[in-house]
């Protein structure tokens, strides 16, 4: 197993990228009310372009739900990945995965993103899964 590296600590001002890689969004009040909740400890949050996306069940393909998890990974300024919510789908997009080799990023969330941040620990990073 690598070495842990452990993404450098948030702080306001730094900017977060919010993407879906699981379920789709249900509840968007609640959803917004808590981006605003970011915000207003000074973090600037911007959504995936394709954040409200609905295929089935699912916030989008798996290969969208991917590309919104990669391009997040892959942007020098994005600092931290919220997950919108969990239910079933992060699991999906681990097929055939190999994660981007850049600077570790903090990876949020609950429930479904379960597999993500188990399969980010065995490349050695930590994430962070809030106390529901």
């Amino acid at each position: 197993m690598p070495l842990c590296r452990i993404p450098l600590p948030l702080q306001p001002d730094d900017r977060l990228q919010v993407i879906t890689p699981s379920g789709a969004l249900r509840e968007l009040a609640a959803f917004h009310k808590g981006i605003e909740i970011w915000r207003s400890r000074g973090y600037r949050v911007e959504l995936s372009p394709d954040y409200d996306s609905r295929w089935g069940y699912l916030a989008g393909t798996d290969q969208a739900r991917r590309s919104q998890l990669i391009d997040a990974l892959k942007d020098p300024n994005c600092r931290g990945i919220l997950c919108a919510r969990g239910g079933y789908g992060g699991a999906r997009l681990l097929e055939d995965w190999q994660w981007a080799a850049t600077e570790p990023k903090w990876l949020i969330g609950f429930s479904d993103i379960t597999s993500l941040l188990w399969s980010l620990s065995i490349q050695g990073i930590l994430g962070f899964m809030p106390p529901c």
